[in-house]
């Protein structure tokens, strides 16, 4: 299956046959920028239901998650993540905004294991859960909030039955065959490891 993904480095599209992909193959040059970056199959890529384009990185709602894409050399450099960070609708425990003006504003997702952020937008591009934005997206990203925070009091209203206990270790294997082909960071792998763990 023919797939494409990004540059780490320029953003640039790469297209490569997705089940050929191994670990021996995954660092390649890029034919954009000829530096070397990394091949990784993308999360299936679902019907947004909001999406917002920003510099370097892209804000999106997807169903049940939202999705934080970071790119380029410069969120490189400046935070050292260059990747998609997913945060689900169902642990969203609050959510910071300040909009931009002189400066950039940000959006900031909190979650249960979240520490408390008093910081302004230096502090904030720092932050995993964080999505940077100018003053001509602050309508967009109001909107954005607003509907995550509706996805929230639904969720609460109507809250998910309990689903039995699939074989654990089945969930296990799915979750690290996911982590290896790169749709999982270290951090969201443990966490996930965890709450089935629990």
């Amino acid at each position: 299956m023919m797939t494409k993904c990004p540059c780490l480095n320029c953003g640039g599209p790469i297209e490569f046959e997705a089940n050929d992909l191994a670990d021996d193959n995954r660092a390649i040059p890029c034919p954009h920028c000829a530096q070397e970056t990394s091949l990784f199959v993308p999360i299936h890529k679902q019907v947004n239901e909001m999406e917002i384009r920003g510099k370097n990185e892209n804000l999106e709602l997807a169903k049940d998650r939202v999705i934080i894409r970071r790119f380029g050399p410069v969120n490189e450099q400046t935070t050292g993540m260059n990747s998609d960070r997913i945060i689900y609708i169902a642990d969203i425990t609050g959510i910071q905004m300040k909009p931009a003006a002189t400066m950039s504003g940000y959006i900031l997702f909190s979650q249960t294991d979240s520490k408390p952020f008093n910081g302004g937008v230096v502090e904030a591009s720092h932050e995993p859960d964080a999505f940077i934005f100018g003053q001509e997206s602050n309508e967009e990203v109001a909107s954005f909030k607003w509907r995550v925070e509706q996805l929230i009091h639904e969720l609460k209203q109507h809250p998910a039955p309990n689903k039995p206990k699939g074989n654990l270790a089945e969930e296990l294997r799915s979750l690290a065959e996911l982590k290896q082909q790169g749709l999982l960071t270290d951090e969201e792998f443990e966490a996930a490891k965890k709450k089935l763990l629990s």
